[in-house]
């Protein structure tokens, strides 16, 4: 059992639905400074709302290291996180008495430390979150990474603006939503599965010093593992976290 450490009180300076049961929350510490955390780590929050039922919880922390606070995105799963979601219709505003108490950085999914790239983020819907970060954060300026998003539609790529004009901004940066079920979708739909892989990731595949970061629910994390593998990419060119929210 994990022990909960509650030493930094953040502030809930903003609670926003971006999407149909995904919520944003950008927290800062009611004193001092936010710690030093690498882009793509978690953190443990523990919410004090009214009306929330108290417990710790581990969310990416989906913002770039360096500024005054931290963003978590939150996706509606089961009756907590659907509690939260429901919470953000009633946020009161900046200064009154939503708090919550944040233990972090935790993890060392993070290519801060990773050395160059060339790099492939895979990512299944709200598994977006520690690439928004990454992508955001200290690169240089010729940094190559390719982002293939799975999801269901649409609705489900919450962060896509914010991609969008980090795309904008460093052109080394390319992103491609696949959608599963998106009648309307005129860019990639499908699943992101090996033909997938191929086609859209093959001057990646093609360079041995490619390396393969995927955040997503566990059994397609195990899929795509083997996927690679049967490409030709060892095991240590592969980085994962499993996404549960």
């Amino acid at each position: 059992m994990r022990l909960f450490k509650p030493r930094n009180r953040f502030g809930i300076v903003a609670m926003d639905r971006i999407a149909p049961r995904i919520t944003r929350i950008r927290l800062a510490p009611e004193s001092g400074k936010v710690r030093p955390y690498l882009a793509g780590q978690f953190t443990f929050i523990r919410f004090d709302i009214p009306g929330l039922p108290s417990k710790d919880h581990p969310f990416t922390i989906s913002n770039p290291p360096g500024g005054s606070f931290i963003e978590i995105m939150v996706k509606g799963t089961d009756v907590w996180t659907l509690d939260l979601y429901d919470q953000a219709e009633n946020f009161p505003g900046v200064g009154e008495a939503w708090k919550a108490w944040v233990d972090y950085p935790y993890g060392d999914f993070s290519t801060e430390r990773a050395g160059a790239g060339p790099w492939v983020f895979l990512a299944d819907g709200i598994g977006i979150t520690p690439f928004l970060a990454m992508a955001g954060g200290r690169l240089s300026d010729d940094a190559r990474i390719l982002i293939l998003w799975a999801a269901y539609n649409r609705d489900e790529l919450a962060g896509f603006e914010e991609l969008s004009a980090i795309n904008a901004r460093r052109p080394s940066i390319r992103m491609v939503p696949v959608l599963g079920h998106d009648p309307i979708w005129t860019g990639r739909r499908g699943q992101l599965d090996r033909q997938a892989l191929e086609d859209l990731a093959g001057r990646e595949l093609a360079d041995p010093e490619t390396r393969y970061w995927i955040s997503c629910p566990a059994s397609l994390r195990r899929d795509l593992v083997k996927i690679l593998k049967n490409l030709g990419v060892s095991r240590r060119r592969i980085r994962y976290e499993d996404c549960t929210s």
